[in-house]
């Protein structure tokens, strides 16, 4: 859980990640050059907390938390508090609503993580991401097999993070 919150709390919000994934996504796939950074810096700490993020999902796929498990979907259960209390239009809420997944899947992300993993190593992912970060933070072009699977990757990479977002906030709100 640590890693989680400070991925969310310290370093990215739910849309700066989605969008530094997309990017990642669209230099692998097309060569287009990211836009999310300045400097290569950036880069490599979006690379070393992302992994992280892989990590932790990973780890806590299997915890047993009622507390990230809900019944009813609602604002409050998938947007961090201090977003809701700046606004609640449509406008502000809207980059923190998963994308990814079906609806029912946001009921219960640590089922959602294991069915991503049930199929795909952990390390086959870190992998792939530690590729992708290779080829945005270095200019290297990828092979097209792995262009081809680089839209699937962002999928899973995308519903990891949106999964890894809904536990964060259901774990804010069970720390209370």
């Amino acid at each position: 859980m640590k890693a989680i919150k400070e991925f969310f709390e310290s370093n990215y919000s739910l849309p700066t990640a989605s969008i530094a994934l997309e990017d990642m996504a669209l230099k692998v796939a097309y060569d287009i050059p990211a836009q999310s950074w300045k400097r290569e810096e950036e880069v490599i700490f979006f690379i070393l907390q992302f992994s992280r993020l892989i990590e932790a999902a990973f780890m806590i796929k299997n915890e047993s938390c009622p507390d990230f498990k809900v019944d009813k979907i609602t604002k409050e259960n998938m947007i961090p508090k201090h977003i809701l209390s700046k606004s609640e239009n449509l406008e502000a809420i809207l980059p923190y609503l998963p994308n990814s997944q079906d609806p029912q899947d946001s009921k219960d992300p640590s089922l959602n993580l294991q069915i991503l993993f049930f199929d795909t190593p952990i390390q086959e992912l870190l992998d792939t991401f530690k590729a992708w970060g290779k080829c945005v933070s270095s200019g290297l072009k990828l092979d097209k097999t792995f262009q081809w699977n680089s839209h699937l990757d962002l999928k899973i990479f995308t519903a990891i993070l949106e999964a890894c977002h809904l536990i964060y906030v259901r774990g804010q709100k069970a720390e209370k």
